[in-house]
């Protein structure tokens, strides 16, 4: 499919380290014209937009290089999309207290865990 793609192609990619997937990221630039990315590398990008994501998780080494693809993929004319709401947790733990934040607006001490409601009707 790479090779040979027929457009419009959006691609999906998820994982929780932006570090283990930015060189795919960058090929899949010139491939797609849209790139959905979810799972704990999510918050790794709302934050290098600014955004609050409490204790979730992100890493701090790759704000800058995430902040630069989503301006590279602008200027070449690739949508990306992130979930715009999330699943939070007290804690990572099955009893913990659990509720649903904008995905820019998690506050300290919660953890952003999965895509919410809103997001799963944008991706569908």
């Amino acid at each position: 499919m790479l090779e040979d793609t027929r457009h419009p192609f959006t691609g999906i990619l998820g994982g929780a380290k932006v570090s283990s997937k930015i060189q795919i990221i960058n090929h899949l630039m010139d491939k797609v014209d849209n790139l959905i990315i979810g799972g704990g590398m999510t918050f790794t990008f709302i934050k290098a937009m600014g955004g609050e994501v409490g204790n979730s998780l992100i890493e701090n080494d790759f704000l800058e290089l995430a902040k630069n693809t989503l301006e590279d993929a602008k200027k070449r004319g690739v949508n990306i999309y992130l979930p715009v709401d999330a699943i939070d947790a007290s804690a990572f733990d099955n009893n913990a207290e659990r509720k649903l934040t904008k995905v820019d607006e998690i506050p300290a001490g919660w953890m952003g865990l999965d895509i919410g409601p809103e997001t799963v009707k944008s991706f569908d």
